[in-house]
């Protein structure tokens, strides 16, 4: 069994199952050692019977199956065939059924722990902040949920088990071999007293070698990740075969880890099995000994005597405690894993979210004014300011665009209306209240966001438009689709708004990604609209079209455009120029014409672009 801070709880939620599988266990481990008892008195009455030295006392059961079975106090009678036969069939059927409830309840339990954890941990994961993600990658989170989860829940079935088996079996075991005779006992105990001395040091460096294990696996499990993902961009460059190379060598590190982990294991398991195989050795040598030469052991105090029905009995109990031996280094194996992986767990649950939260969320009415207040910023994993001093109010209801060249911090600016990250104090407001008084959550379902970097889920594509809210309706999709101009090709697809799209929208171009994305913001109907770079993949008559429904439909609700062209922001109501994370000027497009060289230069750019 393994203990910590975020599985302690599943042994008070799940503590029903775990009782009675432990009870089960504890009924088929005590009953199954009554066999050995019984089958020693039944050599001793079938000994006594078939006696040798005077065959004349067996009678012949042939002709008079009646009568008792020799003479003397401990000779076989049919009362005793009706005893030991009810006896054992006893014994069958109480383990069996106890088996049959172990296995549910324990089985049961970890399929419980499994999904309970995964859940906690996918909870947990989706609530931290964007700058864990920009430290992790997907393949190795995967990692955690499949590999690691699985290491740890193992403990609650096949390790409690076979701890029980260690010490319920193991100790009554060798207790009723001591009631036999105690000095065959501890000659049996000597391999096992020195396994428990090395013990601690073989489960140390197990679990060393399964987190190196898991760290290769984390590793192989980011390069098939990231390469499926980009599969387009290994095939547009030909490049199978340099990321294939690239999977080889991965794969024979993560092969030499796995073999390294396993001769260890096979190395740990055959020890425990010469361990055990040599006490039986030394039983049946000490054993034969005390029954044919007793007098070599009257000078050890207390050694007894061993009778055939002794050794028969003791052998029995000892091979009932084989198990438990053989146990001790598959649960040190366990152990050892799941340690490792509980390790693993504890980082990513002990991980928090960076983002400051209000203690209140501010219950005012949200309308989606934004002011930026000498803002500078820089992301935590750098000193240098991607924003500097910028200062600017957005009334409710503007269309605003903000354009310059890449790298200015356009996006970075718009991200941090959605705390994502942390802002010093009083630097960014909405209606007229600090950011970092607003509740994430609250925040984020007045504002509807288009990435620069499109993300569709494989799914439907109505389902995709519908991500707000599942329960909005088809013809609240339908007008989302239209407002995205997007409509017309969904209708060309065979199946239309039920057409099932590939991994993060493979099946589509990059346009109709865009404005399928552009539709699932605005079914919200935020208050708040961020376009980022989100008509770049579109034609001029559509950006056109889609500039026109964002004027006629969103009155007095706050868009903000991010665009490279001109065409996209020159008609409306405010236009921001970025430059070197600064804001160098803002206003209308014929103002910035005039006043604004950079904006200036820009649209002399495009219009030579657009004669070339």
């Amino acid at each position: 069994m393994i203990f910590g801070k975020y599985i302690n709880i599943y042994y008070k939620k799940y503590w029903a199952y775990f009782v009675f599988g432990f009870l089960a266990l504890i009924v088929v481990d005590i009953v199954q050692l009554y066999i050995p008892q019984l089958v020693a008195e039944m050599i001793e009455k079938l000994t006594n019977l078939y006696n040798i030295n005077n065959p004349s006392n067996v009678v012949d059961l042939v002709t008079d199956p009646n009568k008792i079975w020799g003479y003397g106090t401990n000779l076989f009678n049919l009362n005793d065939y009706y005893y030991y036969f009810g006896t054992f069939s006893l014994i069958v059927v109480v383990i069996g059924l106890c088996r049959f409830i172990w296995r549910y309840c324990l089985n049961i339990v970890q399929v419980k722990i499994e999904a309970d954890l995964r859940h906690k941990m996918f909870y947990h994961v989706e609530n931290l902040s964007t700058s864990f993600f920009n430290m992790q990658k997907t393949g190795g989170l995967m990692a955690y949920f499949t590999n690691d989860i699985e290491s740890v829940c193992c403990v609650f079935s096949d390790g409690l088990i076979y701890s029980v088996d260690v010490l319920v079996l193991g100790i009554v075991a060798f207790t009723k071999m001591c009631l036999v005779n105690w000095f065959l006992a501890i000659i049996c105990a000597l391999p096992m007293i020195f396994f428990a001395c090395i013990g601690y040091y073989i489960e140390k460096i197990q679990s060393l070698k399964f987190e190196k294990r898991q760290e290769r696996f984390e590793r192989l499990s980011d390069m098939v990740q990231e390469n499926l993902s980009g599969i387009t961009v290994v095939k547009a460059f030909c490049k199978e075969i340099s990321e294939a190379k690239k999977f080889a060598n991965l794969n024979k590190s993560n092969k030499m880890v796995n073999q390294d982990f396993l001769k260890y294991s096979v190395k740990v398991d055959v020890l425990i099995n010469a361990l055990a195989y040599s006490a039986f050795f030394l039983l049946v040598l000490f054993g034969g000994l005390m029954i044919i030469r007793p007098e070599f052991f009257s000078m050890i105090p207390l050694a007894g005597h061993l009778d055939v029905k002794g050794m028969v009995e003791f052998f029995g109990y000892y091979d009932s405690l084989i198990w438990p031996m053989i146990a001790i280094g598959m649960l040190v194996n366990i152990i050892s894993q799941s340690k490792a992986s509980l390790k693993r767990i504890t980082y990513l649950l002990d991980q928090k979210n960076e983002v400051r939260e209000p203690k209140i969320s501010s219950d005012k009415e949200f309308v989606g004014k934004i002011e930026f207040r000498n803002l500078s910023f820089n992301y935590p994993d750098s000193d240098n300011k991607v924003l500097k001093n910028i200062n600017i109010t957005i009334d409710k209801g503007m269309n605003v665009g903000i354009i310059g060249k890449t790298g200015c911090g356009k996006s970075t600016l718009v991200n941090t209306l959605l705390k994502l990250y942390n802002i010093e104090e009083n630097m960014v407001l909405i209606d007229n209240i600090d950011i970092n008084n607003w509740n994430s959550k609250v925040l984020r379902e007045h504002i509807g966001y288009v990435a620069q970097e499109t993300f569709l889920f494989s799914d439907y594509i109505d389902a995709n438009i519908a991500f707000a809210d599942e329960n909005i309706s088809e013809e609240m999709i339908k007008k989302a689709a239209k407002f995205a101009c997007v409509d017309d090709n969904i209708q060309e697809f065979k199946n239309g708004y039920k057409t099932m799209i590939g991994e993060r929208g493979a099946t589509l171009s990059g346009g109709q990604k865009q404005r399928i994305s552009m539709a699932r913001a605005i079914i919200k109907n935020p208050e708040i609209l961020i376009l980022d770079d989100s008509v770049s993949a579109v034609d001029s008559n559509t950006e056109k079209e889609i500039l026109a429904n964002i004027k006629k439909d969103r009155k007095n609700k706050t868009t903000l455009i991010i665009a490279h062209r001109i065409s996209a922001v020159e008609d409306l109501d405010m236009i921001i120029v970025m430059d070197n994370g600064c804001v160098v000027d803002f206003g209308t497009h014929e103002y910035l014409k005039q006043h604004c060289k950079l904006y200036k230069s820009l649209c002399e750019l495009q219009s030579l672009e657009k004669e070339v």
